[in-house]
């Protein structure tokens, strides 16, 4: 069986987990016998490191950035607007792209992991040509330019007239491609989806799996609180510096250190280290950079614990299992899917998602009570190794691509 999976970007040039989950699951899937390639977006100008591809990745797609917006009120407005045409627009270009790869190649399925950067129109050829197609939801974005069919009838004006009558061909793409089998990392999301509006007709739970080998527990740790990911407001980083600050006032004497490795806009992190400053904890908090994923699994392997403190719903987030499977006690914002990796596990402490107190409690627990600290991390590779491993992801993602080739009628 032949299958292309479409995806924004690809190791070695990626931002982050759903890129990463699409290449890997690719790879997996080869390895049992498909033969399976992957469509995705050439190097960005700004990879740095060594281009490198298996001859099984085709660099065809354009892919832009999601712009910040920088101005307020009508300006705003018009900016917001413009930036959604942008990125639907690029879809076109992309699926034109799409259109002649498949004239010279044949698949029998296109597997899609959210386009956010190259356009939903990107996998319209595929149903151009009534070619089986499943999604694979790491994102809102196909709720987001779906539920704007109805012109006057939902929220985001700017982005309602920005697919309206800014979009050119590719809206008329996006809003006729196929989007009848969609695969949701959570069920969490999924009601998400069906919230903004949008209920896919077939959908199925298939979540991130971990590929590479569980801690055995063995590792030296250090009194270390890690946080990893973009660094953003909507991933609670205030938050976790006021239970910092909660920590160090009411335990001066305490030893520990927060790491925060990741990119973000200058101003936001400039903000954070300023409040750090002024709260009189900067030399607790360090501020590492974008490490290479290695290098934050490595760092996971060696803290006590691993925060996720995101204050959105947060789809699935892969650090929550990477940080189980490293051995690092998960401490989690009660938000998105948390309890669902959780499930009645009871391998991570979680707290309300914007209660500093409360977070600062479970901080100060960790660093004191060793034996619960242990036993967070006993379950959390419990956990991983019933329901997150690589094998039975694809074992699920097989059951899956067999259930829509049968309602394709292949």
């Amino acid at each position: 069986m032949r299958i292309l999976v479409l995806s924004n970007k690809c190791p070695p040039d990626y931002d982050g987990g759903y890129e990463l989950s699409a290449f890997q699951v690719a790879g997996a899937l080869r390895g049992r016998g498909y033969d399976v390639h992957v469509a995705t977006s050439h190097y960005r100008p700004t990879f740095a490191g060594v281009k490198s591809d298996p001859d099984w990745v085709h660099r065809i797609f354009e892919y832009r950035e999601w712009p910040n917006l920088t101005k307020s009120g009508l300006a705003r407005f018009a900016e917001d607007a413009k930036r959604v045409a942008d990125m639907t627009s690029v879809g076109a270009a992309n699926a034109d792209a799409l259109r002649d790869f498949l004239k010279d190649n044949s698949f029998d399925l296109g597997y899609c992991f959210g386009l956010h950067g190259c356009g939903l129109a990107t996998a319209y050829p595929f149903a151009e040509r009534k070619m089986p197609v499943l999604w694979h939801a790491g994102n809102y974005l196909i709720a987001q330019d779906l539920q704007l069919r109805p012109l006057l009838k939902k929220n985001r004006l700017a982005h309602r007239i920005a697919m309206h009558f800014m979009s050119g061909r590719a809206k008329e793409m996006v809003f006729n491609g196929d989007y009848s089998h969609i695969a949701f990392l959570s069920e969490s999301m999924k009601k998400e989806f069906v919230g903004m509006g949008y209920n896919p007709p077939l959908s199925y739970i298939i979540s991130r799996g971990i590929d590479f080998p569980v801690s055995d527990l063995s590792e030296t740790r250090a009194p270390t609180f890690l946080m990893a990911s973009r660094i953003g407001e909507e991933k609670g980083y205030d938050i976790v510096l006021d239970a910092a600050t909660r920590m160090s006032k009411s335990n001066p004497t305490a030893e520990w250190q927060l790491k925060i490795a990741g990119n973000g806009r200058p101003d936001y992190i400039a903000h954070l280290k300023k409040k750090a400053s002024d709260a009189g904890i900067a030399d607790r908090v360090h501020f590492v950079g974008m490490l290479k994923r290695e290098e934050v699994l490595d760092e996971m392997r060696h803290a006590y614990a691993f925060i996720s403190a995101s204050i959105w719903e947060e789809p699935f987030g892969r650090t929550n299992i990477e940080s189980l499977a490293c051995g690092a006690a998960l401490i989690a914002a009660d938000t998105g899917a948390i309890r669902e990796i959780v499930g009645d596990s009871g391998c991570a402490d979680i707290y309300p998602k914007r209660d500093a107190k409360a977070l600062a409690d479970i901080m100060m627990r960790i660093i004191t009570d060793k034996s619960h600290r242990a036993e967070l991390s006993k379950r959390g590779i419990e956990r991983i190794k019933s329901n997150y491993t690589m094998d039975r992801i694809l074992d699920l993602t097989e059951s899956v691509i067999a259930e829509v080739m049968r309602d394709y009628g292949r």
